[in-house]
């Protein structure tokens, strides 16, 4: 359950940050199609979370839930006020490079300190989080 519930918010954030990448090589999958894999990622995660949240330590679910309410926000950040405005011929390079950095600074800092809670509650004494950790 833990494995699975990691996986999928991984799956969540991957394509979150595929969605939201600055630099858009020829031949890249178009903006809708990769809206729509994060959208499908989201449903997978969430469905499957909510069932099974019950069974994750209220320390866990604090921080999946903050990652969850990170990514949403970044989601439709993304799409209203950057993918939206760029089809109506203009959009704000800085609040794109401010979404990006969240997704791929910020986000993965908080699923590493996920990843040990997880493996602490599974028996592993290796690094123990701390607030000074990133």
């Amino acid at each position: 359950m833990i494995a699975e519930t990691y996986a999928r918010l991984t799956e969540l954030h991957v394509a979150l940050g595929d969605y939201v990448k600055i630099f858009e090589p020829a031949g890249d999958k178009p903006k809708e199609e990769r809206r729509q894999a994060v959208q499908k990622a989201h449903e997978n995660f969430i469905t499957y979370y909510r069932t099974k949240r019950i069974f994750i330590p209220e320390s866990a679910v604090s921080k999946i839930d903050s990652i969850n309410e990170r990514s949403v926000s970044a989601f439709y950040r993304f799409f209203y006020e950057v993918e939206i405005t760029q089809k109506q011929g203009g959009h704000d390079t800085n609040l794109w490079l401010e979404i990006f950095k969240q997704v791929k600074d910020e986000m993965p800092m908080a699923l590493k300190e996920l990843e040990r809670d997880f493996r602490a509650l599974l028996g592993d004494k290796g690094e123990q989080v701390t607030e000074a950790d990133p």
